[in-house]
């Protein structure tokens, strides 16, 4: 990370600026990998990130003994004595660095590309109508299949219908699972499926320009 003054393109020192979170993060995965991670490290690592949101600590023989079923899934190449603190670490990364840019990178180096295959899923729409998101038993949103159909709010309230907000299937913005209920995934998962084929997507290729001015240049596994 490069410390940005003055806007996003302009940059008026060039210090890098590494997150003291990230470093730590770095450090305690290292250990964790290498078999050499005690809870003394957890507690100068991932604890005290966890510390400074009130977050429960993480107790190192407790991870190990009990693995998260859940992840052990999305990473089955995790085995061994430290497989549940390996797990931990790894959703550490996930929660702490979100939307910073560091997922498809530690997928790649976790070997875990088949996860990019999985198409993104929202919250879970029994049916076509109004739903509450709020918890006070009054709907506060809506899905419908388009603005012509309006028949599953029919029978709400007037004044819940003159406040709800409408979504409709046919914007084209999102699409439901399984037509008209199911988990809310993006519309081009729903017509074209996602892949990662392996080992191929863990290489990147040459350019064509490189290899004419190369010609020892040969592309890596998958690619011509």
């Amino acid at each position: 990370m490069i410390l940005h003054c003055g806007g996003w393109d302009l940059n008026y020192t060039d210090l890098p600026v590494f997150r003291f979170a990230e470093v730590l993060l770095i450090n305690a995965e290292a250990k964790a990998e290498l078999g050499t991670l005690t809870q003394g490290d957890i507690e100068a690592t991932i604890n005290k990130i966890r510390n400074r949101v009130g977050m429960p600590a993480l107790n190192m023989a407790t991870a190990n003994a009990n693995p998260d079923p859940y992840l052990a899934g999305k990473y089955p190449l995790v085995t061994g004595a430290n497989k549940g603190v390996i797990l931990e670490i790894r959703r550490e990364r996930r929660v702490e660095l979100a939307c910073e840019g560091f997922r498809l990178d530690d997928l790649y180096r976790w070997k875990a590309g088949a996860l990019l295959a999985q198409k993104p899923s929202g919250m879970y729409v029994p049916a076509l109508g109004g739903i509450d998101v709020t918890g006070d038993g009054v709907a506060d949103i809506a899905i419908l299949q388009s603005k012509d159909d309006e028949g599953p709010i029919a029978g709400l309230p007037a004044d819940v219908k003159a406040k709800i907000v409408k979504y409709y299937l046919s914007d084209g913005t999102f699409a439901l699972s399984n037509g008209t209920s199911g988990r809310v995934i993006f519309t081009k998962d729903a017509t074209q499926p996602r892949s990662f084929i392996e080992p191929k997507y863990y290489y990147f290729p040459i350019p064509v320009s490189q290899t004419v001015l190369n010609k020892n240049l040969t592309q890596p596994e998958g690619w011509q």
